[in-house]
């Protein structure tokens, strides 16, 4: 990960869907196509220091778009996204019946249980305070770091 034009890190800072596709991307050493295309509905919102980290980790099946056919680059990613993200680029084991321990694991939604609950069990994801995992809150820059590292 790279810090801003300032030469800060901003740690605390919430993370994109836009940026941390290219972090994943880049930490993942996925081939990049300057030529490869996008079909997300709202394409014309990512920007062009992104798109082609996004098309990558879209053919690497890493990353989805919404239900709707956007993909939402300048939205915070939540953890539980991230999460998701993680485990599909990190190939782990997905059990659709796994149990999570955290104190608010009803709040994790269906689609991210199993890839939460991998991802845990690869040691790349804890939870925050009071055993909670959080997972519609946006992620920082710095549980991105720290997720991505744990990973490689």
């Amino acid at each position: 990960m790279s810090g801003y034009p300032n030469g800060s890190f901003q740690p605390d800072k919430n993370i994109t869907r836009a940026e941390f596709a290219q972090v994943i991307a880049v930490a993942m050493n996925l081939p990049l196509n300057e030529q490869a295309r996008l079909s997300f509905s709202d394409q014309k919102n990512i920007p062009d220091w992104a798109r082609v980290a996004i098309a990558a980790a879209q053919k690497a099946g890493i990353i989805n778009g919404y239900e709707d056919g956007s993909f939402g680059p300048h939205k915070n990613i939540t953890r539980a996204e991230m999460a998701v993200m993680i485990a599909k680029a990190n190939k782990a084991q997905i059990d659709q019946g796994a149990s999570l321990d955290f104190s608010d694991a009803a709040r994790v939604p269906e689609w991210a249980r199993p890839y939460v609950a991998a991802a845990v069990k690869a040691g790349i994801i804890s939870g925050r305070d009071n055993n909670t995992f959080d997972p519609l809150s946006s992620a920082t820059r710095a549980e991105a770091a720290c997720m991505i590292a744990k990973m490689l």
